[in-house]
């Protein structure tokens, strides 16, 4: 009986030790970066339309995120890659100006409410798919 307790106190210490940690925001959960199409874009926000899903011509959503003097910009482009092979991807430096509605966008956010950093994404031009 001894052990019993034991056990349950020692299970309710755990859970709530990872319910402590869940509430600080210890997870991952909202912090991985949203990826979508730029609907508008000014000087210290822009428009993006995030798909719901994983399918394409799926529900779309319009997310607002706010600029600020600190958000990096830059490209990334990935190159073609056989199915099953992690792509390779090239990264340049970029700005406000480059940011043009249709663009394809990551946007990975911050702790505050404004964008950490905006990826232009591309894909790479030319070049022969390698067979699977």
């Amino acid at each position: 009986m001894a052990r019993f307790r034991t056990l349950i106190a020692l299970g309710l210490v755990l859970a709530l030790a990872n319910f402590s940690y869940a509430a600080k925001g210890g997870g991952k959960r909202g912090k991985h970066p949203l990826r979508g199409t730029v609907a508008t874009v000014s000087t210290d926000s822009m428009v993006v339309k995030v798909e719901q899903g994983k399918k394409k011509g799926g529900e779309t959503t319009d997310r607002t995120f706010q600029l600020g003097a600190d958000t990096k910009f830059e490209f990334v482009t990935i190159a073609k890659h056989a199915k099953g092979e992690k792509p390779e991807k090239t990264t340049a430096p970029a700005s406000l100006s480059d940011l043009k509605p249709g663009e394809r966008v990551q946007v990975s956010a911050g702790e505050g409410a404004t964008v950490q950093k905006v990826s232009i994404l591309k894909r790479a031009k030319g070049g022969k798919k390698a067979s699977s």
